[in-house]
């Protein structure tokens, strides 16, 4: 079951049936669609979830937002008309395509380099390091976040392979990451409580919102910051453990649903590898 304005929907038996894949459907399931849905779809779509419709939300915990605004709709449909008057599939780009493959091509080659160098000194292992790492970075900002948010291409097995890589290449979880970056951070961006891109302690490395407790030493966090965020990896890692061992309940402020057997193939699939 899913809501979405104050509508109750049951959609089981539309999972398999959904163009954009089960697991977006799945990950929904016992939450407040409102606004993701309409990130993306638009009437049509609506139509389609009126169906499966039965019975009214007595009341919700999330924030609610002012309907769209004439402009917000006119925008919509003017961005609509021009690709279908220019017939540009805007899930299809070539040159998308083209700069994974030439991504992971060049994570392969330096990856490789690095191992294969470090015998002609420390310098070219560093180097080669480097590289890799700079490349890296480029996959998951392009690769892993388009396949995340099925940016491109009409194929939810597409979009889960280049998700994928946040799990084998990062170590990370891209089902958890989904749960924050997408059904989180894009629908409440910076919504104390709700957006689990902002969730934090009293006390941590750096201070990002009003409510965290002020020290002295955030007035040096542009200087400190970025060297430790060169062990923001492992944090992540460590992170997705100890959400994994208390039961996966939670990511952030977000309710997290129980992992399937094809997520927790995933899951530890990218741990082991």
């Amino acid at each position: 079951f899913t809501s979405a304005s104050m509508q109750v929907y049951d959609l089981t038996e539309f999972m398999d049936k959904h163009p954009g894949g089960w697991e977006f459907i799945y990950m929904a399931a016992g939450k407040d669609i409102s606004q993701v849905f309409k990130s993306y779809h638009g009437q049509a779509q609506h139509q389609v979830l009126l169906k499966y419709q039965i019975g009214i939300l007595s009341g919700q915990d999330v924030p609610s937002f002012p309907p769209e605004d004439e402009f917000s709709l006119t925008l919509k449909e003017r961005v609509n008309n021009y690709f279908r008057s220019t017939k540009i599939d805007q899930r299809s780009s070539p040159f998308a395509y083209a700069r994974y493959f030439l991504n992971t091509i060049a994570l392969l080659l330096f990856y490789s380099l690095q191992w294969t160098t470090f015998l002609h000194g420390a310098w070219m292992f560093y180097i080669m390091a480097i590289a890799y790492g700079a490349a890296l970075a480029q996959y998951s900002l392009s690769a892993m976040h388009d396949g995340s948010h099925g940016a491109v291409s009409h194929s939810p097995a597409f979009w889960r392979l280049l998700a994928m890589g946040h799990d084998f290449l990062n170590g990370c979880s891209s089902t958890l990451w989904a749960y924050q970056h997408v059904m989180s951070h894009h629908i409440f961006t910076n919504v104390e409580g709700f957006d689990s891109d902002i969730d934090t302690s009293d006390m941590e490395f750096y201070r990002i919102k009003e409510s965290q407790k002020y020290s002295t030493i955030y007035r040096f966090q542009s200087i400190y910051s970025p060297v430790l965020y060169f062990f923001l990896g492992i944090s992540i890692r460590i992170g997705d453990m100890c959400n994994y061992y208390r039961g996966v309940s939670r990511r952030g402020p977000l309710k997290v649903n129980p992992f399937t057997a094809s997520q927790n193939l995933i899951f530890w699939g990218g741990k082991v590898w």
